[in-house]
């Protein structure tokens, strides 16, 4: 039974990946379907089953992703070993395990109080393991630096119609060759450090910014009248001048808001309306729940043309990915 389920998982994992290739395929040649000459396009069907297959895709380049890592290094090491003319374990005690240095008591000590329910054998065994495997790493990664090393395997994208939502305040040419999607929560401190780099971006690059709201209640209790405020200020056609201010400085909430709201020459009266009717709530919501579609479940998180950044959000990341969307010729270089 066991072997029948992961042949079934393994058949489902298979379909997925095809699916998904052709799914490219047809939307960029035609519509999926037609019914009395009106097209039924791949955003249609992503908008009616993205939040089904996307976690599952993901999942599925997840898996591949650990594999095509943990066979590279295989190959690397075998390669090696081959050209010292050695077998493949002893060039792991040649160049790692005698290269890992000992567990000590000290660091046993130092351990004991986070593994109380382990005898000071086990956890010296743990800590050896771990040094160990420090030593394999930084062995491979010297093995690595002297091959060619290349990478085809692509994650894959979003689908667009739940990643950008019909709300969603946006900038940057619609004709723009790539899109940067940010989940973004205005009392995360990981925020405002991204948004500086963020600007550093569009400065760049010719990109479209989609804002996406993902205030986390748990975390940050208050952010959500903030991303409300937000979209009052949407309202009156001042969203970015205000989301700008609020990442400026410690988290706002309550009268700050209203502070906030005058040095981005709102008219008072409207937006204080707005927020009492609580107009912008349902922008909110929307977000969190196309968030939870996507399995968004912290901030910031960005999308550049669909796909997950991974990693710190940092210019250098940035820069790949956007690289990686331009057409060649449009490369800087």
């Amino acid at each position: 039974m066991q072997r029948l389920a992961g042949l079934q998982l393994t058949g489902l994992l298979v379909l997925l990946m095809l699916q998904a290739t052709l799914n490219g395929q047809s939307a960029a040649r035609q519509p999926l379907a037609t019914v009395d000459g009106v097209a039924i396009a791949q955003d249609d069907v992503d908008n009616l089953v993205g939040s089904v297959l996307w976690p599952l895709e993901d999942r599925v380049y997840r898996i591949q992703q650990q594999a095509v890592e943990a066979l590279i290094k295989q190959r690397l090491l075998e390669t090696e070993a081959a050209r010292r003319k050695i077998s493949l374990q002893a060039l792991i005690d040649l160049e790692v395990t005698a290269r890992a240095d000992s567990v000590t008591d000290e660091e046993v000590d130092r351990a004991k109080s986070s593994m109380s329910q382990s005898s000071r054998e086990e956890i010296r065994k743990a800590l050896l393991k771990e040094k160990v495997g420090a030593a394999l790493s930084r062995f491979v990664s010297t093995l690595e630096r002297k091959s060619r090393v290349r990478v085809f395997l692509e994650p894959p994208r979003a689908p667009r119609s739940i990643l950008e939502g019909k709300q969603s305040p946006a900038k940057g040419p619609d004709t723009a060759p790539v899109t940067i999607v940010e989940f973004t929560d205005f009392h995360c401190s990981h925020c405002r450090d991204a948004e500086a780099v963020v600007r550093q971006v569009l400065s760049r690059y010719s990109v479209r910014l989609v804002h996406r709201d993902l205030p986390i209640d748990g975390i940050h209790p208050h952010a959500k009248e903030a991303h409300e405020a937000a979209r009052c200020a949407e309202a009156q056609g001042k969203f970015w001048s205000y989301r700008s201010q609020l990442f400026s400085g410690t988290p706002k909430s309550g009268p700050d808001l209203k502070t906030v709201a005058q040095s981005a020459s709102l008219d008072p009266a409207a937006f204080d309306a707005c927020v009492a009717s609580g107009k912008g709530r349902s922008a909110v919501e929307a977000d969190l729940a196309d968030a939870k579609r996507l399995g968004v479940t912290s901030t910031p998180t960005f999308f550049v043309n669909g796909r997950e950044l991974q990693g710190p959000a940092t210019l250098d990341a940035f820069i790949t990915a956007i690289q990686n969307e331009l057409p060649r010729n449009s490369r800087s270089k």
